[in-house]
């Protein structure tokens, strides 16, 4: 929705203060979900209505997430280092974790692809390629995008301090309090049901 995407560049505006971070992050993964409509097009797969919109707002945030990480390793490197041995160090560090986190992201939705309902086999492989496609937008186009821009970050966000100091200050005292609600939730698993009916997820006011 607009207003959505009104919100979303508002917040990179305050972040990261100029304008060149709005095309940097928005171009990679505008571009991948043009190459994932296009290749589910292509495939005319047949995917509900409601799952083809829903694809488009999970890969924008993925691929402007992978855009961010790229652009801002090259931001904190160049301050030390000339341009393109900045590029060369942001993809060799940098772009292998990216890597790691499509990959793993890849898996999880791929894993939507077991199930015996069609839409949801569909889903699972959008989700898969569209993923795909972000990643190796952000690869092209990022570091392409730096060069011709010349971005440079402007402004520091701090970091809590006080946040930080408790984390590695009293660290027996944090985990005092994670274990037991990672232990609560797991005693509330068995709560969660899987049995559904195909009838129940239809429209009550639609005949059969």
């Amino acid at each position: 929705r607009p207003l959505s995407v009104l919100i979303i560049c508002l917040a990179v505006l305050l972040f990261h203060r100029t304008w060149k971070m709005l095309i940097i992050a928005g171009l990679g993964p505008l571009y991948g979900l043009g190459l994932t409509y296009g290749t589910l097009g292509i495939l005319r797969l047949p995917l509900v209505p409601f799952m083809l919109v829903g694809v488009a707002p999970i890969l924008m945030s993925l691929g402007v997430a992978y855009s961010f990480h790229l652009a801002n390793r090259y931001a904190d490197e160049v301050k030390k280092r000339g341009r393109e041995e900045s590029l060369a160090i942001m993809m060799r560090s940098c772009g292998r974790a990216v890597l790691l986190s499509a990959i793993t992201t890849m898996v999880g939705f791929g894993s939507l692809m077991v199930s015996n309902l069609p839409p949801m086999f569909y889903m699972g492989f959008a989700e898969v390629i569209g993923i795909g496609y972000c990643f190796l937008a952000a690869i092209i186009l990022v570091p392409s995008l730096i060069a011709l821009l010349g971005y440079e970050k402007k402004g520091r966000i701090r970091p809590s301090r006080r946040l930080a100091r408790i984390s590695t200050n009293h660290p027996r005292a944090v985990m005092c309090v994670a274990v037991p609600i990672a232990l609560i939730s797991l005693l509330c698993f068995p709560a969660l049901s899987t049995d559904f009916s195909y009838e129940d997820l239809m429209p009550q006011d639609t005949p059969s």
